[in-house]
């Protein structure tokens, strides 16, 4: 099994010589193996590894998890970070599934200590069976090329980005050189792993929950894939072909709709006559990357989506679509945009480069904390060139008037959940957009202002983790408005030097 794994990551280009590895370990089978088999290459590849283990506090055995994974971590000598978090309340706190929650704090987990011990690549379980019961998903659901692919080899750390897919040598070099996501058990089955553990008598445990069928994976995984292995033993390795190919395919026609894109598109609009000349299947893809980009998320788009914009194509006069995720598709004659419908902006969408004087642009050399004791009495700061920053909290029965300024703010402090940071835009940014608790992705946002991918990391923001509670010039979180339960209040105040 080792060489097997050996030959999928000289593959994919998986590993380098001197590589600090953050490694996911659950407890479970997959995770145990590939701490395992990291072990194994350690001296190969000259490793440096980390193990994260995230306790989701959702199962009784959780905790004898999380002590037996530090348990191999101590026996091992390599560093062990345990995060502990109650996913089923953070899912309220979010407004989504358990299961999303769940993907969410952890890659905040793995991004938290990689930065911590300058990993260059993540480490995680996923295997064949994986793929498969993620294709067969995506299937089920209604799924192009893009769901065909399953579960990449590699990709990129941020996991909605518009650019996940495998490093290429055309890639620009932010994207080339980022923290990468790696599968070493990509091409092995679940049988050879649970086998390779049984032979060299490593425990591993057992999640109950995987065997519930009320989840639509875990019919997959328990009745669809086992039936389909009756029909033929290879079934697993024959979808999972399937896949590999699929993203071959997927990966020409993405850079087919980027070249595209590159040469047609401005500010978000596209020529009908010129799209309509192109293949259908290019069509259909440069729609999903717009439609993709206007949601500032890819998940949960369908296919029935993009055909509700081919027809809209082919329709008279000017209309437009309003779509799921807040997008809104516009036909004007012989030109159709993609764009967010705004809903929750405070102020006007920024359409030229003298509207967007309203911003806050610097490129800070580091972050600016804010450690919360300090704001028991008043605390402020100046930034050389930024301005005057002044941050308080009241009780709320002190408060009068909810302030009106632009650059004056009133947040319900109570809703703060980690230390304030005043920053730059950082990847995996998101801002919520309306009472409900649905996210956009900061890049989305301040492209729907207008401002230029040469501003858009100059931006200066105001963070609580990478839930940016105000943007300066432009809006404020929707879940940190004061509301009639609001007990203490974040005043927020900045005096920038140009208005002076």
């Amino acid at each position: 099994m080792i060489e097997k794994v050996r030959k999928t990551i000289e593959k994919y280009h998986m590993l380098e010589y001197g590589d600090r590895v953050a490694a996911g370990v659950s407890g479970g089978a997959d995770s145990v193996a590939l701490l395992m088999v990291l072990l194994e290459l350690q001296k190969d590849y000259d490793l440096s590894i980390t193990v994260v283990h995230v306790n989701h506090m959702l199962r009784d055995a959780a905790d004898e998890e999380e002590s037996y994974v530090k348990e191999l971590c101590e026996k091992s000598g390599i560093p062990c970070e345990v995060y502990r978090k109650d996913i089923h309340a953070y899912a309220n706190e979010m407004a989504c599934s358990t299961e999303e929650a769940g993907r969410i704090y952890r890659y905040q987990c793995f991004r938290e200590t990689a930065k911590k011990y300058g990993c260059t690549k993540l480490a995680v379980a996923h295997h064949m069976n994986d793929r498969v019961e993620t294709v067969l998903f995506h299937m089920t659901r209604g799924t192009g090329l893009k769901g065909m692919r399953g579960i990449p080899a590699v990709r990129n750390m941020e996991p909605d980005s518009i650019t996940d897919r495998m490093p290429d040598s055309s890639e620009p070099a932010d994207v080339q050189n980022a923290l990468l996501v790696i599968r070493p058990l990509y091409e092995l089955q679940r049988e050879v792993i649970e086998e390779y553990l049984k032979d060299r008598g490593i425990l591993y445990y057992m999640d109950e929950s995987n065997r519930d069928i009320m989840y639509a994976r875990n019919r997959i995984r328990n009745r669809v894939i086992p039936e389909l292995s009756t029909i033929n033993s290879e079934a697993v390795r024959h979808i999972a072909d399937i896949s590999d190919q699929s993203a071959a395919y997927f990966e020409y026609v993405e850079q087919q709709a980027i070249q595209y894109e590159r040469e047609k598109i401005r500010d978000h609009s596209l020529c009908i006559s010129e799209l309509l000349a192109c293949p259908e299947l290019l069509q259909r893809h440069i729609i999903y990357r717009q439609l993709s980009e206007a949601a500032g998320k890819e998940r949960d788009l369908e296919a029935a989506h993009v055909e509700a914009v081919r027809v809209l194509l082919s329709s008279r006069g000017e209309k437009q679509l309003d779509l799921p995720y807040h997008i809104r598709v516009i036909k004007t004659y012989d030109h159709i945009s993609f764009e967010s419908n705004g809903e929750g902006m405070e102020t006007q969408l920024l359409r030229d480069s003298s509207a967007s004087a309203d911003c806050l642009y610097m490129k800070l050399r580091e972050d600016i904390i804010i450690d919360g004791k300090d704001l028991q009495t008043e605390y402020s700061f100046s930034v050389p060139g930024m301005g005057n920053w002044s941050l308080r909290i009241r009780e709320r029965d002190h408060i009068t008037d909810i302030s009106k300024k632009i650059y004056t703010k009133m947040l319900d402090y109570d809703t703060i959940k980690n230390t304030l940071c005043i920053r730059n835009p950082h990847d995996g940014d998101y801002v919520v957009i309306n009472p409900k608790g649905d996210h956009k992705r900061l890049s989305r946002i301040l492209i729907d202002q207008k401002i230029t991918k040469a501003l858009r990391d100059q931006i200066v923001v105001v963070a609580d983790g990478s839930h940016v509670i105000w943007i300066p010039g432009i809006r404020i979180s929707e879940a940190c408005k004061i509301t009639e339960t609001t007990r203490r209040v974040l005043l927020l105040s900045l005096e920038p030097e140009r208005d002076r």
